[in-house]
C-alpha cells in the first residue's frame, strides 16, 4: 500500500464509528495475519533487551508493532529455529478498526521448527490451554493464527502460531486485579481451592516444569505461572506447556531434581491441603471430561497420529482422576 492510499485509509477510518468487534479471545476461528520485520537480524541476535520494529497486517489494515524475543529453552538456537515472540502494538488509529483494538502487547507462541511434527507440538500446546479453559475461567485465552512472515516485503515463511491473552485481561474478566504479594509468596498466601485445582491440572497435563512460589530469576515469582489478586487471596494462572507429557516435544526433559525418566510420566508436585479442597478440584476436572475428549477428537489441525497420541494421554489422565486407588496414591498421598 503506497503512502497516499494509506493516508486515505486513515482518514476514512477516523470518520467511521469504532467497529464493534468481539474480544480477541471470545472466538475460535483462526486469524490470518502478516508480520513484517527484520527477522534475519532478530533470529541472529535473539536479544531479549532489543526492540525490533515491524508491521502487522490484518485484512486491509497495517498496524505498527515492535517485536521482542522471549522465553528460555525455546529461545536457544539449539532448541528452536524460530524465536518465541511478544507483539507490542504501537498507538495507531487504525488499530481501533481491528480485532486488536483493546490489546497492548501479546505473546505469540510460534512453531519451533518447520514440519508436521512441530505443528502437532504447537497445536497440542494450544489444546492444553483450551482444556484448562474448559475447567476454570482463571486461565489464559488463546487464539490460533496463520502467520505469513516477511522481511523487506519478501515472504520468508508461512506457519501457524497462537496468541496468548494478557494477564490483565484474565484478571479483569474474573473480577480480579494485579496486586502482588509484598514479599515472595508463601504457600498459605495462595487461594487454596484454585491452587488445588491448578496443581492437579499440572498433573493432568503431565507438566512438572512450574513453580507457584519461585522463579529462576532472583526475587521473582513464579515459574510458568502468574498470580492475580481475587477475593483477598492470590490465585495462580499457568502457561507454557511444551515440556508437558501431553505435548511431549522431542526437546523436553524432566526437571533434574525429580525422579522421573520422561515428561510423559506424571508426578504430583502439589502441597498438602484439606481433602475437601483436593476432592473439589478433582470433581471439577472430571466434570469437563466429555468436553475435553470432544475437543481432541474433533480437532481439525492435529494429524491423525497427533489426535491418537493426545487422546491416549488425556484418556489415561482422566483414569487417574476417576479411579480412587490411583488418585489416592498419586495425589492425595503424594502431596508435599
Amino acid at each position: 500500500m503506497n503512502k497516499l492510499n494509506r493516508l486515505l485509509l486513515v482518514i476514512f477510518c477516523l470518520l467511521q464509528p469504532t467497529a464493534a468487534f468481539a474480544a480477541l479471545f471470545d472466538e475460535d476461528a483462526p486469524l490470518n495475519i502478516e508480520i513484517q520485520a527484520d527477522f534475519s537480524l532478530l533470529e541472529r541476535e535473539r536479544d531479549k533487551a532489543a526492540d525490533y520494529p515491524g508491521m502487522l497486517t490484518i485484512g486491509e489494515f497495517e498496524l505498527p508493532i515492535e517485536l521482542n524475543v522471549r522465553g528460555n529453552n525455546r529461545l536457544k538456537k539449539t532448541t528452536c529455529k524460530n524465536s518465541p515472540l511478544k507483539i507490542d502494538f504501537k498507538k495507531s488509529d487504525l488499530r481501533k478498526q481491528t480485532i486488536f483494538h483493546k490489546e497492548g502487547d501479546l505473546k505469540l507462541v510460534v512453531q519451533c521448527k518447520n514440519g508436521g511434527v512441530y505443528r502437532d507440538y504447537l497445536r497440542a500446546e494450544y489444546l492444553a490451554y483450551k482444556m484448562i479453559n474448559a475447567i476454570t475461567p482463571l486461565s489464559y485465552g488463546v487464539r490460533w493464527v496463520n502467520v505469513v512472515y516477511k522481511t523487506n516485503d519478501k515472504t520468508i515463511g508461512e506457519r501457524p502460531a497462537f496468541l496468548v491473552e494478557h494477564k490483565k485481561r484474565v484478571a479483569k474478566r474474573n473480577n480480579a486485579d494485579l496486586e502482588q504479594p509484598k514479599n515472595l509468596p508463601e504457600y498459605n498466601d495462595l487461594a487454596p481451592v484454585q491452587t488445588a485445582l491448578i496443581e492437579q491440572l499440572q498433573y493432568f497435563l503431565g507438566n512438572a516444569d512450574y513453580s507457584l512460589l519461585r522463579s529462576a530469576e532472583p526475587g521473582e515469582c513464579c515459574h510458568n505461572a502468574k498470580l492475580v489478586h481475587q477475593d483477598a487471596q492470590f490465585a495462580p494462572i499457568i502457561y507454557d506447556f511444551d515440556s508437558s507429557g501431553l505435548v511431549a516435544t522431542s526437546y523436553a526433559t524432566p526437571p533434574p531434581n525429580l525422579k522421573i525418566r520422561s515428561v510423559r510420566q506424571r508426578i504430583f508436585r502439589g502441597y498438602c491441603q484439606s481433602e475437601s479442597a483436593l476432592q473439589a478440584a478433582r470433581a471439577q476436572i472430571l466434570a469437563a471430561q466429555e468436553t475435553i475428549l470432544s475437543l481432541v477428537k474433533s480437532d481439525q489441525v492435529l494429524s491423525k497420529s497427533g489426535i491418537k497420541k493426545t487422546l491416549r494421554y488425556v484418556t489415561e489422565s482422566f483414569k487417574h482422576f476417576r479411579e480412587d486407588k490411583i488418585w489416592n496414591k498419586n495425589i492425595l498421598q503424594a502431596c508435599r
